[in-house]
């Protein structure tokens, strides 16, 4: 991790919270993305000193974000842009991660399947990297040519840039297909839209096409982003992994 830190098992390491309410020892963080380290493209005011002052310090921190269309790579790349601080990629822990972990254990416990997933390049390689594991597991995608013989048993929403290849109700047909033959519904986080800075709304969020699933083929389904707690946990395990 940065700064080249000692394991968390180790002596303590203390942040202070702020003199006027007293010493507050903080050993580690859990931080936000989104409006914490930057806010429509731009830096929050005091996330890059409190980045660096971390990292000076040993304090083992990861940032944990309900942002799934980017890869932990293309994060790393936008707040080291942003911020003029290079968070090593184990210390980005996305709803992305979270989806894979969540498939990683199913087929540690048994399962094997397959995944039709919408979503970007954060979904989709976070969840090729959980198959990998065992070869008669597949991802399909809305580009992929559909095959009636091909059965899913999980479908997955994620957020996609409105107005790009993955904003399509085809998906969403096709999905909807899985789910009456079955399949589970799972989805990334539960957002319904974006403001921008200009104050616009953009819908590539999962929850208006979940909503829209649930609604016709009366399925249930499981949220894997925050605030759910195996997100929490696994970006938890992740931080003392890097530690």
């Amino acid at each position: 991790g940065l700064g080249g830190r000692p394991a968390l098992g180790g002596v303590p390491r203390c942040l202070s919270a702020g003199a006027a309410a007293g010493p507050r020892p903080y050993r580690a963080f859990l931080l936000d993305m989104d409006g914490v380290l930057h806010q429509f493209g731009k830096p929050v005011r005091g996330a890059k000193e409190f980045l660096a002052h971390l990292a000076s310090q040993d304090v083992p921190f990861i940032v944990v974000t309900n942002e799934c269309r980017y890869t932990n790579e293309a994060l790393q790349h936008k707040l080291e842009q942003l911020l003029d601080v290079k968070v090593p990629t184990c210390q980005i822990y996305t709803c992305a991660n979270s989806v894979g972990d969540f498939f990683a254990r199913a087929l540690s416990k048994g399962w094997c399947g397959n995944v039709f997933a919408i979503g970007e390049d954060g979904l989709r390689d976070s969840i090729l990297r959980a198959l990998e594991i065992n070869p008669g597991s597949r991802l399909l995608t809305p580009a992929d040519p559909e095959d009636p013989s091909v059965h899913c048993d999980f479908v997955c929403i994620g957020s996609v840039f409105t107005g790009g290849s993955n904003d399509t109700m085809t998906g969403a047909e096709r999905a909807s297909t899985y789910l009456r033959n079955g399949a589970k519904l799972v989805y990334s986080n539960p957002d319904w839209f974006e403001v921008t800075a200009d104050g616009d709304y953009k819908f590539g969020c999962p929850m208006p096409v979940v909503n829209l699933l649930q609604h016709t083929t009366g399925c249930t389904s499981y949220n894997l982003g925050k605030p759910n707690p195996f997100m929490l946990r696994q970006g938890h395990k992740k931080m003392v992994e890097a530690a």
